[in-house]
């Protein structure tokens, strides 16, 4: 378990390459749907070297991650789950 920038930086620079200085932009209206009307594309790359991995399983190709950007008034995180 740990930050995905130092843990998995592949990922993090897998995901975020290419995409220059401006990112991968979500506006809000797509990024908080939650549920089934959920677009699992519908993310925001910059929040990425941010989050926590909170899972690791040797030659996955899945990960968890919570996201300290996006915090519930319950003052939990969000959750990610990448997966090919």
């Amino acid at each position: 378990m740990g930050w995905a920038r130092d843990l998995a930086l592949e990922l993090v620079t897998g995901w975020t390459d290419g995409y220059g200085d401006a990112g991968f932009r979500v506006g809000d209206e797509d990024c908080f749907v939650y549920g089934e009307a959920q677009d699992p594309v519908s993310f925001r790359l910059e929040y990425l070297p941010h989050t926590l991995k909170i899972s690791h399983t040797p030659e996955a190709t899945d990960v968890y991650l919570l996201n300290p950007c996006v915090v519930t008034s319950d003052g939990e995180w969000e959750a990610w789950y990448l997966a090919h």
